[in-house]
């Protein structure tokens, strides 16, 4: 699930992947918030693996699909975001499987990755992941080294979600709230 892709770094300073450091792959459909790709910077701490997610759908003019955020109206009005004011890159394999329609609020299920911007080309072939991530950055020994890769991710490629399934929801901000509440209880049980 990692793609070849790596900056121009000298090797000199090479170090062997810590196995026991590297992200586990999240085998079930984690409930996640656009914002919570949308916003994380470091992508060594980016959710690897399955997800859904619910948001608002938005066509660019060069035929890309996004999900928005979507308000959440029982969130603390200091953590409550516009409707609208992020959102995430759907990657779809086969586009001809999706009848998307913007502005409308859709259930994605699917897989996180990184796509890249300067060449999207590849991102059919090859997906970039946060294991993936870590496993070059690991590599390094060198700190300066280290952000340099992390600074070259950053400048070229973005967090995305490879959409295996798509459909249609109503009252998308009720729907995200309910998931929430479930995760929560979730966490506590696990505590």
């Amino acid at each position: 699930m990692t793609s070849g892709a790596s900056a121009q770094v000298d090797d000199n300073d090479q170090n062997t992947t810590d196995i026991d450091n590297l992200p586990k792959y999240c085998d079930y459909c984690k409930f996640l918030l656009v914002e919570e790709l949308a916003l994380e910077t470091d992508y060594r701490r980016l959710h690897y693996g399955k997800c859904t997610l619910i948001g608002k759908l938005k066509q660019d003019e060069k035929g890309y699909n996004y999900l928005e955020n979507v308000q959440i109206n029982d969130m603390p009005s200091e953590c409550r975001l516009p409707e609208s004011c992020l959102n995430i890159l759907l990657h779809m394999c086969n586009k001809k499987d999706f009848q998307f329609k913007s502005s409308h609020y859709y259930e994605i299920v699917g897989e996180v990755i990184l796509f890249n911007n300067i060449k999207p080309e590849e991102n059919d072939a090859n997906f970039l992941t946060s294991r993936g991530i870590v496993e070059q950055v690991q590599f390094f020994d060198n700190v300066k080294k280290q952000e340099k890769l992390l600074k070259y991710f950053g400048e070229n490629y973005k967090p995305a979600v490879n959409v295996w399934y798509a459909q249609p929801v109503a009252r998308a901000g009720d729907l995200i709230t309910r998931n929430l509440e479930l995760r929560i209880m979730r966490q506590k049980l696990e505590e």
